[in-house]
């Protein structure tokens, strides 16, 4: 069976909606697009990853870039040219970090950025991090439990030296 489309826009539409949420976030991706591949839906890897992106809410390279190793720097071919934010260090580290709230005492999730001028290894980074969530800035301090670094931004105009 073929499945066809007048538009790009209605095979992402048909993409989109054609798979429950709750598969989205429980199955692989590459097992949901073997499956649209079964169907006889002809869709470019690269596309549906974007896809796929959009609908859970991940950034890009964010499921790689939590699973490598602390002592590891996040590859630079998944650092994400920062062209939409005007940082003011070379490289930003989005945090994702849970912990008691110590005014509700209930467990919560924030996030937080980490700039630097340096590239540091995600463990480097987390290190660097912790005095700012429990620094004077905040009302109380936060009592992190898991520090999970998910993105890495590189300033736009910079250029590494060998």
């Amino acid at each position: 069976m073929s499945i066809g489309f007048q538009t790009p826009d209605q095979k992402r539409a048909y993409i989109a909606n054609s798979i429950p949420k709750k598969t989205w976030k429980t199955e692989s991706g590459a097992a949901i697009l073997r499956t649209l591949q079964d169907q006889g839906l002809g869709v470019k890897e690269k596309d549906f990853y974007a896809i796929r992106r959009e609908i859970i809410g991940l950034e890009k390279y964010e499921e790689q870039i939590r699973g490598l190793k602390p002592e590891t720097r996040v590859p630079r071919a998944w650092l994400s040219a920062a062209t939409y934010w005007d940082i003011k260090s070379n490289f930003l580290y989005r945090f994702e970090v849970t912990g008691i709230d110590p005014k509700t005492g209930k467990k919560t999730t924030e996030y937080f950025s980490h700039g630097s001028n340096e590239e540091l290894t995600i463990e480097e980074a987390k290190k660097q991090l912790l005095p700012n969530l429990m620094g004077k800035d905040r009302s109380g301090s936060f009592d992190p439990e898991t520090i999970e670094m998910y993105h890495t931004f590189m300033k736009k105009d910079f250029e590494f030296t060998p």
